[in-house]
């Protein structure tokens, strides 16, 4: 009987987390597939597969069946009962082309008002008038007619943030838990920040928060009051050029790596400050470099050593940034940096003006193709070996 209980306990667990249901994991051949869900929770779709085969993938629960593309056309459906029965009537061979998912919530997320989900499949805005709030962010595939080598499956493309006020905003990798309210060491972006100062701890809001290529199939979004920003499905790697002294950024970095690289504005009348957050799930080793026109603060991270909201950083005046890997599959890296202003420098006059690196970096190598891994590792150390030259 005890053992009954605990089985009966553990499962209830199990239901207690949400969970994504990829699409592509069912097909004709197979029978149709029962998975456990927890009645009252919201069921989401993120998908821009064609229409034709949504149509062909049937969802049963609680007794209603509808099509996926019915589902794709409403805000979501409510779980009447903890098993949801899936059937797919497309081929095998063309089901695994299949990149949409299907999002579970739990039964205290749906009935949470302060909760929320967004399917990002094009350009919206996203605001929040204030309070808590957790909003997920489901990303639909990352289509174009002649995609970037190192392009995502899946992305959402962040600008404009705004926070009003002394609002903390912080992303956070995977779905949001029972805990997802105090999880922190999930967090791969947060604004204000802490830093020590003294003994004691420095609090500092970045106004300035550079666009970020969030290369994940689902994430979230934590604060504690109002904000506003811009997502997109797109992508861009492209050079980035820093328009304020202090500012803070992200790199998630996932499947194929290229260099990303940022040149960083600065203030000639102070010191500089460079920090860094930092999550890794490494295969291979990679590089960040922070340099300035006299030297360089490098970091290596390897394969096995791998990090969880990791604070590192210096007193380093930063004024160019490359991120890259010695593979182009090096696995996963969740990279904030923070760099600002520090103590007024001795000097007799004050420039009204800041100033830009005499080096800044101008243009990249982008390989076309998987015959080019072996030339792109030989270019990547040399452009780190040139960097802290």
């Amino acid at each position: 009987m005890n053992t009954a209980i605990l089985l009966l306990f553990l499962y209830g667990l199990v239901l207690a987390d949400p969970q994504a249901i990829f699409l592509n994991q069912y097909n004709a051949d197979m029978a149709a597939s029962n998975v456990a869900v927890e009645a009252g929770g919201m069921l989401y779709l993120a998908s821009n597969d064609d229409v034709a085969s949504l149509k062909m993938i049937t969802i049963t629960n609680g007794g209603s069946s509808l099509t996926l593309n019915q589902l794709l056309n409403q805000n979501g459906l409510k779980l009447a009962s903890n098993q949801l029965t899936i059937k797919s009537t497309i081929p095998s061979a063309s089901s695994a082309t299949l990149s949409g998912f299907l999002y579970a919530t739990t039964a205290a997320q749906a009935n949470d008002n302060t909760f929320s989900v967004t399917v990002v499949n094009g350009g919206q805005q996203l605001n929040r008038a204030g309070g808590q709030t957790t909003t997920v962010i489901l990303n639909v595939e990352f289509k174009q007619n002649f995609p970037p080598f190192d392009a995502p499956k899946r992305t959402t493309y962040v600008t404009g943030i705004n926070q009003f006020g002394s609002t903390s905003l912080n992303f956070h990798h995977g779905l949001p838990a029972a805990d997802y309210q105090t999880l922190k060491s999930n967090q791969f972006f947060e604004n204000p920040q802490y830093f020590d100062n003294d003994g004691g701890q420095e609090k500092i809001l970045f106004k300035s928060v550079e666009p970020m290529q969030v290369n994940l199939p689902y994430w979230y979004i934590t604060a504690d009051g109002p904000y506003s920003m811009t997502l997109d499905g797109t992508y861009r790697n492209v050079i980035h050029n820093t328009t304020s002294v202090n500012t803070t950024g992200v790199f998630v970095l996932t499947d194929v790596w290229l260099p990303h690289y940022v040149n960083f504005v600065t203030d000639p009348t102070r010191k500089g400050n460079t920090f860094t957050l930092v999550t890794t799930e490494l295969k291979r080793e990679a590089q960040v470099v922070f340099t300035n026109d006299e030297s360089a603060f490098p970091a290596t991270y390897a394969p096995g050593n791998n990090l969880i909201h990791a604070f590192i950083g210096s007193n380093f005046k930063s004024e160019r940034l490359v991120v890259n890997g010695t593979d182009i599959y090096p696995g996963t890296m969740y990279l904030q940096y923070y760099v600002w202003t520090g103590y007024l420098l001795p000097t007799t006059t004050v420039p009204t003006t800041v100033r830009t690196s005499s080096r800044p970096i101008t243009s990249t190598t982008v390989a076309t193709s998987t015959k080019s891994c072996n030339k792109l590792k030989v270019f990547l150390s040399l452009l780190v070996l040139v960097c802290v030259i």
